[in-house]
């Protein structure tokens, strides 16, 4: 961004309109199924956020229905079609995301040059990646 005006704060709130079905299929259902019975995990925290489409802190069956239900259209898209995190995110136990992790805010106060300050986009419900 160029122009802009230091000494103030400033929120950055990334966005990727629509798309709910983009890199979503059967196999994400699969993959899903696997990791709650334990048999393959799911080896990325990133994809466990990913998982979580009804945003419960947890991948659950609920969350393989309703990435079942847009595949085969029975619902037009998720709650929310992705989720954007912070590249700086340190997560306390990669196995569950959701238990305390720490990342910068979205808010920052620009006093000059920012640098690192990105995000990694998470589609919602594509496990294969």
């Amino acid at each position: 961004f160029s122009g802009i005006t230091t000494g103030q704060e400033y929120t950055v709130a990334p966005e990727i309109p629509g798309q709910p079905l983009l890199g979503v299929s059967t196999f994400d259902i699969v993959r899903g199924a696997q990791h709650i019975l334990g048999r393959q995990r799911l080896d990325s925290p990133l994809q466990l956020l990913a998982g979580d489409v009804n945003q419960s802190n947890s991948l659950t069956t609920f969350d393989l229905i309703l990435i079942r239900q847009l595949i085969i259209g029975t619902v037009s898209g998720l709650p929310q079609d992705w989720r954007f995190i912070r590249t700086d995110i340190q997560f306390q136990d990669d196995s569950n995301p959701w238990l305390g992790f720490t990342a910068s805010s979205p808010t920052f106060l620009l006093e000059e040059e920012v640098t690192g300050f990105d995000f990694y986009a998470i589609k919602l419900g594509d496990l294969s990646w």
